[in-house]
C-alpha cells in the first residue's frame, strides 16, 4: 500500500498596518531609496536593514549628458525665467497676486527645487 503524504498547511502571511503623518512618510520613503517602503520597515524592523543598505549599489546612469541639460534647462529656460521674473515681482509688490496665484508660484519654486537637487544628486555633483 502506497504511502499518501498530505501537503504541510500554509501559513497565510499577515499583514500590518500603520498610520503615518505626511512628513514621517516622506522620511520613510526617503531613507528606502529604491527600495520598497515595505520591505524597508520589514528590515529595519528585523535590524536587517542597515546590511542590506550598505550592500545596495546604485543604479548607473544611463545619459549624464540628458541629465545635465535638463539641469541647465532650468536655469537658463525662457519660461523658468519668465516664471522667476514674476515671483520677484509678486515678491517686491511691482505685480498684484490672489492667494491662488501665490500657491501656484510657491508650488513651481518647490517642484523647481526639487527637481534641481534630484538631478544633482543623480549627476554625483555637490550642491551649490
Amino acid at each position: 500500500m502506497e504511502k499518501q503524504f498530505s501537503a504541510m498547511p500554509k501559513m497565510s502571511d499577515h499583514r500590518i498596518t500603520i498610520r503615518l503623518k505626511p512628513d514621517e512618510y516622506a522620511l520613510l520613503s526617503e531613507k528606502a531609496g529604491r527600495q520598497a517602503l515595505g520591505s524597508f520597515i520589514r528590515e529595519l524592523a528585523l535590524d536587517k536593514a542597515v546590511e542590506r543598505r550598505n550592500a545596495v549599489k546604485p543604479v548607473p546612469i544611463k545619459d549624464h549628458k540628458a541629465l545635465a541639460q535638463i539641469l541647465a534647462m532650468l536655469g537658463q529656460h525662457r519660461l523658468v525665467r519668465a516664471f522667476k521674473a514674476a515671483d520677484q515681482q509678486v515678491s517686491d509688490g511691482v505685480r498684484a497676486a490672489d492667494d491662488e496665484t501665490k500657491l501656484l508660484i510657491r508650488d513651481c519654486h518647490a517642484l523647481l527645487d526639487r527637481s534641481r537637487k534630484l538631478l544633482i544628486h543623480a549627476l554625483g555633483l555637490a550642491e551649490r
